[in-house]
């Protein structure tokens, strides 16, 4: 057999590193792109050169060792490569790989210990052309072990991610010795981060999430901050695609960073995709006060932002004096944030100036000395 032009980068992990690697991903989405477990799915071969002795085909045990369970039954994939100028090569429909950051495939294979000095080799390819042009994604991995048993094999593909049509393969090697044996085929891929396009806000503020791998059907995102009992914020959903989310945000929550949580709905079973501190709930900021003096029962107005969509508490204070304001409106842009609140100022008030404090449940903000009685 000719060999593959071209080699990638390959990382073939043990059944132990295997089992970390997939733990230290479990922190984000990680999708199962396509699964094989040679059950029902059907699945494409190539062989070289066709003819007896050069086959792949499910079955219920191995042969050449006989008699051994496939690893998850009823079925593994035997591949029979019985020289060594032979080889079978069995591959999966086209995965769309887009939309992830990583990319992995894992697969169990039956290593036994006869025929040692035989050189038969199992290596995972790709093909990013319709399927015609294979290269190799690791190592060839041999069939010869010291301990017969079932192993799991993890090889990292990620640098094959952005494809629309990715074909991942199996390629079977013989050198006189016995046959070759995998079960539960694998991809999973880590969804990319999703991205807040505005990156604070509070109750009210239009969001536009954007990502992939969100599903056709809406499912709920939420917002959470930290803290002993955080309490998560929804997202009030206005349209969903497999690629944005927009809504409103449904009430005010704790200033500062959230993580946010987008929970789907498909495909079934899918994992919640996590974007850490990737929204600030922010405190109201005051621009300016127009007219900036004034006397007892006067309407003052405040210019700023992230108001909220309740009434905010307004006081004017200074050394020796605090007073309470009453709220006549206020209101907010829901996509920029800007916002304006009318107060009278209160009766009674001492000629003096006054810092404006404008506070909701985000937080406070002070303007210092802006405002004369």
């Amino acid at each position: 057999m000719k060999k593959s032009e071209k080699r990638s980068a390959v990382q073939i992990i043990s059944s132990a590193l295997a089992a970390a690697f997939l733990l230290c991903a479990g922190a984000f989405a990680q999708d199962v792109v396509y699964q094989q477990n040679y059950d029902g799915k059907t699945f494409s071969l190539s062989r070289q050169p066709s003819g007896a002795g050069v086959d792949a085909g499910r079955s219920t045990t191995t042969t050449n060792p006989a008699g051994v369970a496939p690893y998850s039954k009823p079925y593994l994939l035997r591949f029979t490569v019985a020289n060594s100028t032979g080889y079978v090569r069995a591959f999966q429909s086209a995965i769309d790989t887009r939309g992830y950051s990583s990319l992995s495939v894992s697969f169990m294979m039956y290593r036994e210990s006869a025929f040692p000095s035989a050189n038969d080799t199992l290596t995972v390819q790709v093909s990013t052309t319709n399927a015609s042009t294979f290269v190799d994604a690791s190592a060839p991995i041999r069939r010869y072990a010291a301990t017969a048993g079932w192993t799991e094999h993890v090889v990292d593909l990620s640098g094959y991610v952005g494809y629309s049509n990715l074909y991942v393969a199996f390629l079977a090697q013989g050198d006189n010795g016995n046959d070759i044996h995998i079960d539960n085929a694998r991809i999973t891929g880590v969804v990319t981060t999703p991205v807040v396009a505005a990156s604070e806000g509070t109750a009210g503020s239009n969001i536009t999430i954007t990502g992939f791998h969100f599903g056709e059907t809406p499912g709920s995102v939420t917002f959470t901050p930290g803290g002993v009992k955080p309490k998560p914020v929804s997202l009030k959903v206005t349209s969903w695609t497999p690629t944005e989310i927009v809504g409103v945000i449904s009430k005010d929550s704790v200033g500062g960073l959230h993580d946010l949580r987008v929970l789907r709905k498909e495909p079934k079973g899918a994992p919640v995709i996590l974007a850490d501190g990737a929204f600030t709930f922010a405190a109201p900021e005051i621009a300016s006060l127009s007219p900036d003096s004034g006397v007892p029962g006067d309407t003052i107005a405040i210019y700023g932002s992230y108001f909220g969509t309740k009434k905010p508490l307004v006081s004017l204070i200074n050394d020796t004096f605090v007073a309470k304001c009453k709220v006549v409106s206020s209101s907010m842009d829901p996509d920029s944030g800007d916002g304006i609140i009318e107060f009278t100022v209160p009766a009674n008030l001492p000629a003096a100036t006054y810092d404006v404090r404008v506070e909701n449940a985000e937080g406070p903000a002070l303007s210092a000395g802006a405002f004369s009685r």
